[in-house]
């Protein structure tokens, strides 16, 4: 395109320069064939002036012509305006003094319209930047006309301009992208923020360099998630209400996703965190007042010392928890007497029973159940306290003794009265062996008999 370009300047070049002069020659060679064979008249210097004014004249419309021809392969006529149309009308008046024959005129004229195309092409990335700078605003107020236009002149000024490309592309989406604005913010006003959320994602994805666009996704897409956040919470603290702690943790953690420092999410938390531990003090009491009231101490005892591992401060907790180890205890030590009453059989265990007795005999408060091992253990006692009648039989001549009670010499037949519990009887004879018999008095017997005598010769 270049090398045609250069060519036609050429040919320009030599058709305004040149072919006068040439003409000039010839005719002035012609005239002097005919002067010498017609002897004219030399000619006048005004007659001389007149035709260097108008060699001055037509180089001046060379120069013009090869300037705007290089003005015209940049697109001159599309980025030049008003002031290229001035050009060419000041063209146009040094055409009309040339064909006057004001060749003065003429070139002025020409030199003026040269210096024009001058300042048009210095000006180029003047106008550039202006043509950018219209195409923006334009595009900001959705005036699609307007906006392809100022694109058009920038592209025209630099083709390859990555703003101007941008922009004439958005340019010829501006009136859709308008038209789903306009529906977007109609949605958003009657609420609909699912529907305008997905208008102004197809918005974006027409023109992602449109601002109000992106604004508006992002204002909406807050406002979801801004509705989703109460949600959430709303669910999560009346959930904690109904007790429903798994529900209120689900809640809380969404809520939590969608603004991790939120202080409403901690408070929430707190919450939950307080009214579980509510509801577990709450069970363990209410546990502990159904075993208290079976007067399963033990168990009434763990559920106290499970309230206090969650609050150590808890009153009624360390309360309950040492009633319930003391009557623990004593259900212990009476199902310990009444599961095996042969201990009271012997002095010691007798009057620990005894200490026993009186100590739940000055209680106030009891049960049916204690009440009814009170009653056992009593009658318990006093049968271990009542005397049973022991009849001795032997032979007449072995000496009868019982360990810890006395001697009853020799007989055929005796009876000693003994409290329930374990004797050793003792038989001697001279030239016998000895004999040891052991024997137990169980508690509530009525009689017993024991036989004891030496049989054995030494």
């Amino acid at each position: 395109m270049f090398i045609v370009f250069g060519c036609l300047v050429a040919v320009l070049i030599g058709v305004v320069w040149i072919l006068p002069d040439y003409i000039d020659e010839v005719s002035l060679s012609d005239a002097t064939t005919t002067i010498i064979e017609n002897t004219p008249a030399p000619p006048t210097e005004t007659q001389v002036q007149l035709a260097r004014q108008k060699r001055e004249a037509e180089r001046a419309l060379g120069e013009f012509l090869h300037r705007q021809a290089m003005l015209e392969g940049q697109e001159v006529a599309t980025w030049g305006g008003e002031d290229y149309e001035q050009t060419l009308a000041t063209l146009a008046e040094a055409d009309a003094a040339f064909a006057n024959g004001d060749f003065t005129l003429a070139n002025t004229k020409y030199i003026t319209a040269t210096s024009m195309l001058n300042g048009l092409e210095s000006s180029k990335a003047q106008r550039l930047q202006k043509a950018l700078t219209a195409g923006g605003r334009a595009l900001s107020a959705y005036d699609a006309a307007e906006a392809k236009k100022q694109y058009e002149i920038a592209l025209a000024l630099e083709p390859q301009n990555q703003q101007a490309l941008i922009g004439s592309k958005r340019a010829a989406n501006i009136e859709r992208l308008a038209e789903l604005l306009g529906e977007a913010k109609q949605l958003e006003e009657s609420e609909d923020w699912a529907a305008a959320l997905r208008v102004y994602e197809s918005a974006v994805s027409l023109d992602p360099q449109s601002i109000e666009a992106q604004e508006g996704l992002n204002k909406v897409a807050t406002e979801i998630e801004t509705q989703r956040f109460h949600g959430a919470m709303s669910e999560a603290l009346s959930a904690i209400q109904r007790g429903k702690f798994d529900v209120a943790r689900e809640a809380l953690s969404e809520a939590t996703k969608l603004k991790p420092k939120s202080s409403d999410v901690v408070d929430a938390q707190k919450r939950l965190q307080l009214a579980v531990q509510q509801h577990r003090i709450s069970t363990h009491r209410e546990n502990a007042k159904t075993f208290e009231d079976a007067e399963r101490w033990h168990e009434a005892a763990k559920e106290f010392e499970a309230v206090l591992v969650i609050d150590p401060q808890a009153q009624f907790a360390s309360r309950g928890l040492s009633q319930s180890l003391q009557l623990a205890r004593l259900h212990d030590q009476l199902d310990s007497y009444i599961r095996h009453p042969e201990r009271l059989q012997s002095e010691e265990p007798r009057s620990n029973a005894r200490a026993l007795v009186d100590v739940l005999a000055s209680m106030q408060e009891t049960g049916p159940i204690l009440d009814e091992k009170y009653r056992q253990l009593v009658t318990i006692l006093e049968l271990a306290e009542t005397p049973v009648n022991v009849v001795l039989h032997s032979d007449e001549m072995t000496e009868v003794s019982i360990d810890r009670v006395g001697s009853f010499g020799r007989f055929k037949e005796s009876t000693v009265t003994l409290l329930p519990g374990t004797y050793v009887a003792r038989g001697t004879r001279v030239g016998y062996r000895d004999v040891l018999l052991e024997f137990s008095i169980t508690i509530g017997a009525s009689e017993l008999a024991v036989t004891i005598q030496c049989e054995e010769k030494i």
